[in-house]
């Protein structure tokens, strides 16, 4: 079947293979696939996991005992979380650090969890931005150059809190001087 949707052509899917086109057309060659977004979607759409994935971007590397008391869960219950998030390839396992017990487990957050929540806090900010300007008689372009600043710093700057602070303070200037008032940036 074809239509034609806001003056787009659009190709023909065949009954029943919409996310075989979906597949195709978004990840074409790439490494991911449909399956694998919504995987790891499904693996942060949970506050523990979503918590424990950010506790991981902030420290970069958790010992399993340490994730447990942070979220007030039994090291049996947490696997469960954390079996998800692996196979979601959104944290790994790493070795032990020297001078630490060799029994116990460490994680990391990967890459791929890196994107993760780089791309919430970005949707964050730019949430903020737009709520803070809306009301006021900042030009669409301001906006938009501010939302540009803040992203490309995200995006450069790969989660470091101190970093992170320092975009947050300059988000917090730059919109002061937009705006015209205070401006109280959220902690995402």
């Amino acid at each position: 079947m074809v239509e034609r949707s806001a003056g787009i052509q659009l190709r023909e899917v065949e009954d029943g293979e919409l996310r075989q086109y979906v597949d195709t057309k978004v990840f074409g060659s790439v490494l991911d696939s449909l399956r694998a977004i919504t995987e790891r979607k499904k693996a942060v759409a949970d506050e523990t996991r979503y918590s424990i994935l950010y506790l991981l971007y902030e420290t970069k590397v958790l010992g399993r005992k340490t994730i447990s008391a942070l979220i007030g869960q039994e090291e049996e219950g947490l696997e469960y979380h954390l079996r998800l998030l692996r196979d979601a390839n959104l944290i790994a396992r790493v070795n032990t650090p020297d001078g630490v017990d060799r029994r116990r487990t460490y994680y990391r957050i990967t890459p791929l969890g890196l994107d993760e929540i780089e791309s919430d806090l970005r949707a964050v900010h730019s949430q903020f931005i737009a709520n803070k300007l809306s009301g006021s008689q900042s030009s669409f372009s301001e906006l938009y150059q501010l939302a540009e600043d803040v992203n490309g710093s995200l995006s450069s700057e790969s989660g470091n809190p101190e970093e992170l602070k320092s975009i947050q303070d300059r988000l917090k200037s730059r919109s002061q001087s937009l705006i015209g008032e205070e401006v109280e940036v959220v902690e995402p």
